[in-house]
């Protein structure tokens, strides 16, 4: 057998913080609250009609508002908290058919969640 490695591309902003695999796509599950659908057998993204990859940009999770979080925003994201939440773990349900996904701020200082399933 002949072994290769294929890396998988993610926009640096991004990160990928989990993975997941449904028969021959990987989900990767990144910062900004985003998933992303990879199809091993062609060796790209999923992509819609634009030919830019698909991705799942998922409604905002809780972050309390503290006085880090006030920080935090105030020093790294001053527009928007969006990009604090990231999906730290994801899996199909034995039909394939749903995806639950859930995550929180990547920052140790800050308290949230974020918890979703799609059909």
């Amino acid at each position: 057998k002949q072994w290769y490695q294929r890396r998988v591309r993610v926009e640096p902003a991004h990160g990928v913080r989990s993975l997941s695999f449904q028969g021959d796509i990987i989900t990767v599950g990144a910062c900004k609250t985003s998933l992303m659908f990879y199809d091993v057998r062609k060796r790209a993204y999923i992509t819609d009609h634009h030919s830019s990859p698909i991705r799942r940009q998922l409604k905002h999770g809780f972050v309390a508002e503290t006085w880090d979080y006030h920080m935090h925003r105030t020093a790294f994201y001053p527009l928007s908290n969006s990009h604090v939440i990231s999906i730290m773990t994801h899996c199909y349900d034995d039909s394939g058919l749903r995806l639950f996904a859930a995550g929180g701020p990547l920052t140790l200082e800050l308290v949230g969640n974020y918890a979703a399933v799609w059909e």
